[in-house]
């Protein structure tokens, strides 16, 4: 039986083509060994190399917003190239 989904995040690959995956949580995803997106998703773990990535982005669904009434801000990561060091961002 599939988890309750939290958050979505949707993969842009280099090819242009997005790959959606549906989050238990909106933290179920990390950059592992400095170079791989790691998307722990509700039903299967997918593993994108970054070179492989162009950006991703997490929506947060209606049950993760603040008590205030404040929506999330949705989270995005982008993969910079052309610098010496290659850089990832995640907020």
């Amino acid at each position: 039986m599939a988890r309750e989904k939290a958050a979505t995040i949707i993969v842009f690959l280099e090819d242009g083509s997005p790959e959606s995956h549906d989050l238990a949580s909106d933290t179920d995803w990390s950059v592992i060994f400095e170079d791989v997106l790691e998307v722990k998703g509700t039903d299967t773990t997918t593993y994108y190399p970054l070179d492989a990535v162009r950006k991703w982005t997490v929506h947060a669904h209606a049950r993760m917003a603040s008590p205030a009434g404040k929506t999330p801000t949705p989270g995005i990561g982008l993969v910079r190239r052309g610098a010496k060091d290659e850089t990832k961002a995640r907020s």
